[in-house]
């Protein structure tokens, strides 16, 4: 299966050696693309920053017409990690591409939800969206192991 994850701004350390260690793992039994999407900062305005964050997400997300789309908000649905395994594991059953949607910090504004077919959380709680990467690889890479019955997930 291939993994899109389109997220806002540049993964930088601490994150980025956490992320990579799932990247590797990931890479051993699917083939992993991030878009890290940049928006140049005008001053203070918010609005705008958030509009171009979702119009570039939302640029990238018709760049991929064919593939299950999933996006991530704190009101999405509340799933643990055996059903997101079950959710991914009838993606990769499908041989459709499964992208993965990670707003900025002020998320995901209603045209980009639309484009995703899933919603889901991981929490009612906000999380900064590099470490939400993190956890996102991590589960990913979780849910391959329940997949694949090996031991990780224990």
């Amino acid at each position: 299966m291939r993994i899109h994850i389109l997220a806002v701004g540049k993964m930088k350390e601490p994150w980025l050696s956490s992320a990579q260690l799932y990247i590797k793992r990931l890479l051993h039994c699917h083939s992993v693309q991030i878009y890290e999407l940049e928006v140049r900062h005008q001053g203070n305005d918010e609005i705008h920053l958030f509009r171009e964050e979702n119009r570039l997400l939302q640029e990238r997300i018709k760049k991929l017409p064919a593939a299950v789309v999933w996006g991530f908000h704190p009101k999405g649905l509340l799933i643990d990690t055996e059903g997101f395994a079950a959710k991914m594991g009838a993606v990769r059953d499908s041989a459709r591409d499964l992208v993965l949607v990670i707003g900025g910090s002020h998320g995901l504004d209603e045209n980009t939800l639309k484009l995703c077919q899933q919603k889901f959380s991981f929490s009612p709680m906000i999380f900064p969206h590099m470490l939400f990467r993190v956890m996102l690889l991590e589960q990913l890479y979780r849910s391959h192991t329940i997949l694949a019955g090996e031991p990780y997930h224990k």
